[in-house]
């Protein structure tokens, strides 16, 4: 864990992160289970839970980071990441609303097996952008307040 005197924030920001990782996961084994035994209702009623679970704290998570300063401190610290700060906000924008189209879709769909049989790959590509973003920001974090990576 880290010194929590020096930055407080950043547990806060590893709890978040290892949070996102567990909804992402859940998601990944529900298109999983689906994908391999075959949509069914029940399968793809949870399918539908996981993506309404992951973007709702995918939505406070992104906010969190930007309205509590993670990402203005950060580039306080190293003034030379503040493009990558603006690239990783735009990709929140595009994984939230890449979410909501999937979310928007499945509730119209009335989250039928149809649906996740087309949708499955497209959201097991977002669920890998996501991960990848997630670690992109770690790093980042990691390099701005010099600490070890894996502490992030």
């Amino acid at each position: 864990m880290l010194n929590e005197a020096l930055y407080p924030f950043l547990n806060d920001l590893v709890r978040e992160h290892r949070q996102m990782h567990c909804f992402t996961q859940a998601l990944r084994e529900a298109l999983h289970t689906g994908n391999s035994c075959g949509w069914t209702v029940g399968r793809a009623s949870e399918a539908g839970a996981c993506l309404r679970r992951l973007r709702d704290y995918a939505r406070e998570h992104f906010q969190h980071e930007e309205e509590d300063g993670c990402l203005e401190d950060a580039i306080a610290m190293m003034p030379t990441c503040g493009t990558s700060v603006d690239a990783l906000r735009h990709e929140h924008e595009e994984i939230l609303a890449a979410l909501d189209r999937f979310q928007a879709a499945a509730v119209l769909d009335d989250n039928r097996p149809d649906y996740w049989k087309l949708f499955a790959g497209q959201i097991e590509e977002l669920l890998k952008q996501l991960v990848d973003h997630e670690r992109r920001e770690s790093r980042l974090i990691a390099g701005a307040f010099n600490v070890a990576p894996d502490d992030v």
